[in-house]
């Protein structure tokens, strides 16, 4: 593996850490046409992780 590859690799890692308690949120945005892992991981930084409002 290259140096390069190596280091988005651990990126990639030190981005899911903080994600792993919302899995299941991570999970449905992906699921959106057009919505990736890192879109969501974007949408659910800029809402603060407050998600009590999506909550019926």
């Amino acid at each position: 593996m290259c140096y390069l590859e190596e280091t988005i690799e651990e990126l990639e890692k030190q981005i899911d850490q903080p994600l792993s308690p919302y899995r299941k949120e991570v999970k449905l945005l992906d699921g959106i046409p057009g919505v990736n892992k890192a879109a969501a991981a974007t949408f659910i930084a800029g809402m603060d992780v407050n998600l009590t409002v999506f909550k019926g």
